[in-house]
């Protein structure tokens, strides 16, 4: 093995290989053979390298969450602060589901569920 360390691009560019290998459906082991023979590397980088690559996923997945839900919000925010220039009664009602909309989304409100083992046992929890 080389015994040079990889640059950050390099790296970068490697983990974007394994995330395109594991999206084609290889399994770890072909993906680790493939990085020993591609790059010159050990099979203990090489899954380095996979656990990089599923962190990147995570990642990604997180911000993509994190993205929609800003935009939701802001969109609420919006309908509400038009609604805040009628002189009706009737806006109001419908500016307090939109404030409720946005504590769900912000996750301010915690929803109960029931989980029912059978048609006689009920447990309700928070």
């Amino acid at each position: 093995m080389s015994g040079q360390k990889s640059t950050k691009i390099e790296t970068d560019k490697r983990t974007r290989a394994v995330q395109e290998w594991m999206m084609q459906g290889h399994s770890s082991s072909d993906i680790v053979r493939q990085c020993t023979a591609q790059w010159n590397i050990t099979g203990r980088q090489a899954y380095k390298y996979i656990r990089k690559a599923y962190e990147a996923f995570r990642e990604q997945a997180e911000n993509d969450i994190e993205a929609r839900k800003q935009f939701h919000i802001q969109s609420r925010l919006k309908l509400f602060r038009d609604l805040q220039d009628k002189k009706s009664s009737k806006p109001a009602g419908t500016a307090l589901a939109i404030l409720q909309d946005i504590a769900k989304l912000e996750g301010l409100y915690v929803e109960k569920t029931e989980i029912v083992f059978d048609d006689k046992q009920r447990i309700k929890s928070l």
